[in-house]
Formats: C-alpha cells, structure tokens, sequence
C-alpha cells in the first residue's frame, strides 16, 4: 500500500563514487546495506562527510510544532509554513531540483519519494518507515503512528498527512481522508501521490467527473511524441508552487527575527 525509499543511499552514492549499492540488501532496521570497495581512510572520510552532509539537510531542531492553535489549512494560501532555516533552504532547493528533472524522466520520482519520507530527520523517517511494517487489523497500529507524528511535527510534514488520508480512505472513511487530502495538498500542492488518493476518493463516491478533474492534475506520462509538453507543463506549475512556499517560509523567517514590542503604542515612552 505505502511505498519509499530511503534517501541517504542516495547521497551517498552520489558523494563518495567508491562505495558500492546492494538495493536489495538491508539491515534489520530497514536501511540498505553500504558495501566499501576497499577500507582506505579516504574512502571512509568521504562516507563520514557525505553523512554529516545529510544529517545538516535532515536537522530538524527548532522546528517542532509550536503552532497548534492555528487552523487547519485547506488550501496553499491558507498554509503558512515553518520560518526558512538553512537546512530547510537546501532541503527546498535539492527538492526543486529533483522536480526540474521530471521535465524528460521519471529518475528522479522515488528519489523525491524518499526525500519526503526523511523530511523531518532520519529518526522521524524510520518511524514512519516502521508504519509501513506493521500490518495490524484494521490499520489500527498504523493509524497511531501517524498521528504521534502529527502531534510532533504538525501538518507541515506532508508526508504524514498524505499517509494519513491514504489510511483513512482504506479504513473506509473517504469524508475524513478527503479531509486530510486537502490539507496535504495546501502544505505540498505538488505532492503526486496526494492526487492517486483523490482520485480513490471521487470513485468511491461515484463521482466521475472529480475523478477525471483529479487526474488530470496528476504527474502525465512522459510522452515523447508531444517532446513531453503535459509534463513540462506540470513541472513548471510545481516549480512554481515550490517557490511560492519557499517564499512564505522565507518571509516568515524574517517576521520571526524582527523584534517585537510588548507595549501599546500609545504607552511607548517618546
């Protein structure tokens, strides 16, 4: 039902050319195995430096909820996102990258998979990761874990809300998943499988039409009769809608630098 991948292989490949991947090898706690091609202290450096890269990109101190009070919001322009950091800024920007690339291939799809799946750090990813084993009667246990994350990081994990209305729609409940569809979508209007979610959804209720509206917003195929046109059409809009909200959270960073007067005006010595 759920599917991932783990980013930091990834990195590390891409950072250190001398070790080699085994995909199909794992530990028990659910990581791919990294295979040294030889033990040198260079290569060894190279695999510490390319980890502490992606534990800077991951770092998530300073950024749980503190905003529980706020609504929920139901579409792009009710979210306002955490304040930029400058690991959230590259975060952004490798995942703006891997967007560009969808214009003429579908590579980059589970990479962007896995950066969401580790966005709010290694630890919160293999929880979620964890979910994805459990099983339990009736998405119970599933269900739990879910929600724990959204009571630590709040809705700003798109991820987690995705999961979530994706859970929601197999327990049978498509009012609440539809619920949580729209949330995920106004904190990551660009998140793909959101859309698959909504389409369940509108068939489940015999709506036809919402379903074809639905999937006409979904990732198109790459079609390279047409040079791809849906699909660089739809990586410009995502592009877009990225840097709308890298903006937001930028602008809200400097809101929360500014310094802040607990007096009334007209109390304000001249």
């Amino acid at each position: 039902m759920f599917r991932s991948v783990l980013l930091l292989p990834l990195l590390v490949a891409s950072a250190c050319d001398a070790f080699v991947l085994q995909p199909s090898t794992t530990s028990k706690a659910g990581r791919t195995t990294i295979l040294s091609a030889s033990h040198t202290d260079d290569e060894l450096n190279n695999l510490e430096e390319a980890r502490a890269n992606f534990e800077f990109l991951m770092q998530t101190k300073g950024l749980l909820r503190d905003d529980a009070d706020l609504p929920l919001p139901h579409n792009k322009d009710d979210y306002t996102p955490r304040p930029l950091t400058e690991s959230s800024r590259h975060r952004r920007e490798l995942e703006m990258e891997l967007l560009q690339s969808l214009q003429d291939s579908d590579d980059a799809v589970e990479e962007l998979m896995g950066l969401w799946m580790v966005e709010r750090g290694m630890e919160a990813g293999e929880a979620l990761q964890a979910m994805e084993m459990a099983c339990s009667p009736g998405l119970l246990k599933e269900e739990a874990i879910l929600r724990e994350l959204l009571d630590e990081f709040g809705v700003h994990w798109a991820e987690v809300v995705s999961r979530l209305a994706s859970l929601k729609y197999f327990q049978g409940n498509t009012p609440e998943s539809k619920q949580w569809t729209e949330i995920a979508l106004a904190v990551k209007p660009w998140h793909f499988e959101v859309i698959h979610t909504c389409v369940l959804n509108a068939l489940r209720e015999q709506d036809l039409g919402a379903a074809v509206r639905w999937q006409r917003k979904a990732l198109p195929p790459l079609n390279p009769d047409t040079n791809n046109r849906a699909r660089k059409a739809w990586v410009r809009q995502a592009l877009k809608y990225a840097q709308e909200s890298m903006d937001k959270a930028e602008a809200a960073a400097a809101e929360k630098k500014k310094p802040r007067s607990f007096l009334k005006e007209n109390e304000i010595w001249q």
